[in-house]
């Protein structure tokens, strides 16, 4: 992971640097608030992070342990740990949703053998960015779509986010702009188990693939193909497409009007609105976090979006990405002020700005270069 974190808050202010990258706060808070600064290490060798360690320590109090590798090693993460602070350092960990149930044991462990010199979990990477950008299950957190007075069990169907924001209910999916799709498919491919030996039968099945267009303005079009597909005993298959047609109002109304209108359809959506989305959003985290309920450990994540919703949903602390060429006003300013009203700690991490060397502007760069020439940092701020 190549990013560079800087973690402020009200009650704290944590900079994390991802890989060997250093970086330095020049606007010290006013109150003697606690302070902390520190690298990340994503490297997969105890001996490299205390290498990491020992190149640092004279100007970071802290040190967090984001390697994919090690933090599936509890043994390593306990050396890890017990270098950094026998080093003066505040130590935490990374942990994926994929580590999350061999963790709690250690998360134990770890407040027992460090006391306060353990920070606490970086936990799940990126979930606000993850819920706007990425293929997202939202199952179990929908169970049901309302139609009406009628509620529709959803099941195995499932709902899915799609990447460009559009929700996938079974074979319909609602996009942003409005827009409604309904895929229908019949002609189910042969069991491979029905087949004894390679010298059967190939089979013949003949089908159809239906796409009806729901539009905002009520109009409808259905693009329909017949097809007839060949399956070999071998695994293999090929296809004939026998016929294709395109109706609209113009040339298919009677075909048309065989089908749902756009108001009914729309309906069926499991999300209504955008307070639902968000407490869909809210509830899919909790229910990740649920795990750690019974832990008294700080919990924080990295994200770029949704902050508000990130704290509602459990973590302690967010540290808003900054890069991307994005405006690092805004982000501050979003992350703040959700965590004030919450009463949450803030902070922000400095990621790429591009995906090629150089990688980071001149500008941070030069931050970084300036970090080598800092005082060393209290052990206590």
């Amino acid at each position: 992971m190549k990013r560079t974190v800087i973690f402020a808050t009200i009650a704290v202010l944590l900079i994390i640097v991802v890989s060997a990258t250093l970086v330095i706060v020049n606007n010290m808070p006013a109150k003697n608030d606690p302070f902390y600064v520190g690298v990340t290490y994503g490297g997969d060798t105890t001996a490299d992070a205390k290498l990491l360690i020992d190149k640092v320590k004279n100007y970071t109090n802290l040190f967090v342990l984001q390697s994919g590798t090690l933090q599936r090693n509890n043994t390593a993460m306990d050396e890890i740990g017990d270098y950094a602070i026998a080093s003066g350092l505040h130590f935490a960990v990374y942990s994926g949703v994929d580590e999350a149930f061999q963790s709690t044991d250690w998360i134990n462990t770890a407040q027992q053998r460090w006391g306060s010199q353990f920070l606490g979990i970086y936990y799940n990477d990126e979930p606000g960015g993850k819920m706007l950008d990425g293929y997202v299950n939202l199952v179990p957190s929908i169970s049901n779509a309302t139609v009406g007075n009628s509620t529709t069990t959803i099941g195995s169907a499932g709902v899915l986010k799609m990447g460009g924001g559009g929700i996938q209910v079974g074979d319909t999916t609602y996009y942003p702009n409005g827009t409604i799709r309904v895929y229908k498919s019949t002609g189910m491919p042969p069991n491979p188990s029905s087949w004894t030996s390679s010298s059967d039968t190939p089979k013949v099945v003949d089908g159809t693939n239906t796409g009806i267009s729901y539009y905002p303005n009520g109009s409808i079009t259905i693009n329909e193909s017949a097809n007839s597909i060949t399956y070999y005993p071998d695994g293999s298959m090929t296809e004939q497409l026998k016929g294709k047609d395109f109706f609209t109002m113009e040339n298919g109304s009677d075909r048309i009007s065989q089908v749902e209108p756009y108001s009914s359809v729309l309906a069926k959506s499991p999300i209504k609105n955008c307070d639902e989305a968000a407490q869909n959003f809210v509830n899919r985290n909790r229910s990740s976090l649920s795990w750690l309920d019974n832990q008294s450990v700080t919990l924080f994540t990295a994200d770029y979006a949704l902050y508000w919703w990130d704290y509602q949903s459990g973590y302690d602390v967010v540290l808003a990405e900054l890069g991307w060429n994005n405006t690092d006003a805004q982000e501050i300013g979003l992350v703040r002020g959700a965590a004030n009203l919450q009463d949450k700690s803030w902070g922000t991490i400095i990621t790429w700005t591009y995906t090629q060397p150089p990688y980071l502007t001149a500008e941070t760069k030069c931050i970084m270069k300036c970090a080598c020439h800092m005082s060393p940092v209290p052990s206590t701020l």
